[in-house]
């Protein structure tokens, strides 16, 4: 023991460094160096072994001296290399059974040889026949062939495809919201415009005071439009002055615009020189007016709350200007007559004050200059006192006079106006002073000025 441990420390470094190596990898890492570290080892004992052997065969042939360590070392260096080659092929070369099955033919049996043998051996007989000559028959289809193919090469041409027909509309999108009966949104936008107004028609409006049948346009329009897939023609005029596109909106191959104005959602609205379909539009206007459509079918007062387009409905429209109703007489009064109002009359021309301001109501602009000091009486300087005393003007007789207060069963006396005019001391009750009081209110019932005849303090 004592001689191999001293046999072990003669060897040269190189070597020590092998064998402790090979020792720790025996006894502290030899399942996980077994596994995954035999190649490696296999290459340091081969290294060791050049390096060993090299010196070893060097000082056997030059200084013909050798030292028996280094003979050593590249025995057991040689040695190593053959057990980690083992190690590492049976780890990463396969089962050794396996090559051998592969290395070694399959043996036949002695009974599939002599088979073989025999159906080797056994020749097949072979039937005479008699050669017969063979008579060529004359290619025929050859010059079909030809004709064929000199027919085709004759062939003019196809002509070149024809390019697609470009679309008669400016812009096909999607309509992704509607604002109203005649305004959408759309995307993408056209032209830098998600807006779009609709050209030539007009719905009632459902913001900033709603119109009537207003929400109803703004629904129909909701349920064609949303959603779908539209083509837009633009006109003349691409934008309004609110920055809309404006365009003609076709939904299936049919003109939206003129939809609205077939059944009524909306009237004609021309604002040049966007008029390409305006024939169109009317005609459908006047269908659904003769039917009584939509707002064709609203009542007078509904039809002034819309806007006025030309078309006999709207607000300032000729059916919505209603004349004011005239003041009715005083009961009991004859209604002097009224002279056509002219430039050339004058206070002479007529015979009494009340006719002469029945003449100043009917114009108040007064072309005739009848009421010169411009408080509302006509003609007061021609007509006097004496004058009104022997044309007196006859008292009214209302059809109903209030009763005094504390008598429910005799009624309130007729003022007597015995200093030619009434006053409020004269009767009763305001009421019925207003029934007493004369266009003018000449004798100054209304105070204030109010329209009201002896008003309580």
């Amino acid at each position: 023991m004592s001689n191999l441990w001293s046999s072990f420390w003669s060897l040269p470094w190189l070597v020590k460094i092998v064998v402790i190596a090979v020792l720790l990898f025996a006894v502290v890492a030899f399942p996980i160096a077994l596994i995954f570290l035999s190649p490696l080892f296999v290459v340091l004992a081969l290294l060791a072994f050049v390096v060993c052997g090299g010196i070893f065969l060097f000082r056997l042939l030059v200084s013909r001296r050798f030292k028996r360590r280094w003979g050593i070392g590249a025995g057991i260096s040689f040695v190593l290399i053959f057990v980690f080659a083992g190690v590492s092929g049976a780890i990463y070369g396969g089962d050794p059974a396996e090559v051998a099955d592969l290395e070694e033919p399959p043996q036949r049996t002695t009974e599939e040889a002599v088979g073989r043998t025999v159906e080797e051996t056994t020749v097949e007989p072979v039937e005479e026949t008699t050669a017969e000559p063979v008579e060529e028959e004359p290619e025929e289809n050859e010059p079909e062939e030809d004709e064929e193919e000199r027919e085709r090469q004759e062939q003019p041409p196809p002509p070149p495809p024809e390019p697609e027909p470009e679309s008669e509309y400016d812009a096909t999108v999607t309509i992704t919201s509607v604002t109203d009966g005649d305004t959408v949104e759309v995307s993408p936008a056209v032209n830098g415009y998600t807006d779009v107004r609709l050209i030539g028609v007009d719905t009632p409006e459902v913001f900033f005071g709603e119109e009537p049948y207003g929400a109803e346009s703004s629904a129909f329009a909701t349920e064609v439009l949303s959603g779908q897939t539209v083509e837009l023609e633009l006109d003349a005029e691409e934008v309004d002055d609110f920055d809309r596109l404006l365009a003609y909106v076709w939904v299936g191959g049919e003109l939206f615009n003129e939809t609205l104005a077939e059944e009524g959602y909306a009237q004609v609205a021309t604002f040049p020189p966007n008029v390409a379909y305006e024939s169109r539009f009317i005609a459908a206007q006047e269908q659904a007016r003769s039917r009584g459509l939509g707002i064709w079918g609203l009542s007078v007062p509904e039809q002034c709350q819309l806007a006025d387009r030309g078309n006999g409905i709207g607000e300032g429209s000729t059916a919505c200007l209603m004349p004011e109703d005239p003041v009715a007489p005083a009961p009991g009064i004859d209604e002097p007559p009224i002279q056509e109002s002219s430039a050339d009359l004058d206070c002479s021309d007529f015979a009494t004050q009340a006719e002469a301001q029945a003449v100043l109501d009917a114009d108040l602009t007064d072309p005739n200059g009848l009421d010169a000091d411009g408080d509302g009486l006509a003609c007061q300087s021609s007509f006097d006192a004496p004058e009104s005393e022997s044309t007196p003007i006859p008292e009214p007789a209302p059809a109903a006079v209030p009763t005094a207060p504390g008598s429910a069963s005799e009624p309130a006396p007729i003022p007597s106006g015995a200093d030619g005019g009434y006053n409020c001391d004269d009767f009763v009750s305001p009421e019925q002073a207003q029934e007493y009081m004369l266009p003018g209110d000449p004798d100054g019932l209304d105070a204030d000025d109010d329209g009201l005849a002896c008003e309580p303090e």
